[in-house]
């Protein structure tokens, strides 16, 4: 409990703390205002293309006229019923997916957690406590603290751009919101955790940041792929896929379909990502040197 305080007071004192929740917001807001917005756009010039085709058709009868103008005034009827704005759940699970979310996650967490090793406060403080793992446990208490709080910012700033745009706002179920925000949640402390734990073995370092932004990107991916490639070709292993026990992958596999499967995969590989992380974290804290 002692070091959970002091890394609270850490992190309320932690100007990165607040300015990357500013930098959330803004993103967060400024994206789906910006898609919304686009998407409106392309509607109204794809319904003004058509007006003037309409417009453009033989005019020399009367008849003829009346006809089009009528089918013109169908057309227009017909096209505001078929633009759909979408649900705000959708815009919602489109911004808690996207790179930038990640990549803030991981730049505030490596911050935060390489932080003490650069002020030397890991090394004042191993001496005051039992055992070394309380300083990791506490660190990844912070992490999911502040995760929970981006989500929460994210989805607030993701809900405000879209009742500001949508001419007529539809929310969804709000069981399939609420189902949706638990388990990209869970994926995301799952990735904190990681990260948490490139933090700890490389000291918060700039190498630590680079592979951190890296796997934040998918970049990871890529190296997947010639690797699924290569296994398939050269060892004949058919169906051979890395990018299963990816969480980035796993987080487009929920909004792909929220079924049985996919959520009983995600929380097994999120589990496994944590457990793991945790370890390898306490085990590099515990046998590092004092000095």
């Amino acid at each position: 409990m002692r070091c959970l305080k002091m890394d609270l007071f850490k992190m309320r004192k932690f100007k990165s703390t607040y300015i990357i929740l500013l930098i959330a917001f803004i993103l967060s807001f400024l994206v789906t205002f910006a898609t919304m917005k686009v998407n409106k756009l392309i509607y109204d010039m794809n319904r003004q293309v058509e007006t003037e085709n309409h417009t453009s058709e033989d005019e020399t009868a009367q008849e003829e006229y009346e006809e089009s103008d009528i089918n013109l005034e169908m057309n227009y009827q017909g096209a505001e019923q078929e633009y759909n704005e979408g649900k705000l759940i959708d815009y919602l699970d489109a911004s808690l997916v996207g790179s930038a979310y990640v990549i803030l996650i991981t730049v505030y967490v490596i911050l935060f957690c390489g932080a003490d090793y650069k002020m030397g406060y890991n090394k004042n403080v191993y001496g005051q406590i039992s055992h070394r793992a309380y300083l990791i446990l506490s660190k990844l208490s912070i992490c999911f603290i502040y995760t929970l709080i981006m989500h929460l910012v994210y989805c607030i700033g993701t809900t405000v751009a879209y009742y500001i745009v949508a001419d007529s706002p539809q929310t969804g179920a709000m069981s399939d919101i609420v189902m949706h925000s638990i388990m990209l949640y869970v994926i995301n402390i799952a990735l904190a955790s990681l990260f948490a734990a490139i933090a700890v073995l490389l000291k918060g370092s700039g190498i630590a940041m680079a592979i951190g932004v890296i796997i934040s990107m998918g970049i990871h991916l890529t190296g997947f792929y010639i690797i699924n490639m290569l296994v398939e070709k050269y060892l004949k292993i058919k169906n051979f896929d890395l990018s299963e026990v990816s969480l980035l992958s796993a987080r487009s596999w929920l909004i792909t379909g929220f079924t049985h499967k996919n959520i009983t995969h995600v929380l097994i590989l999120a589990v496994i990502y944590f457990v793991v992380a945790t370890a390898i974290a306490i085990s590099v804290e515990t046998k590092r040197d004092i000095n």
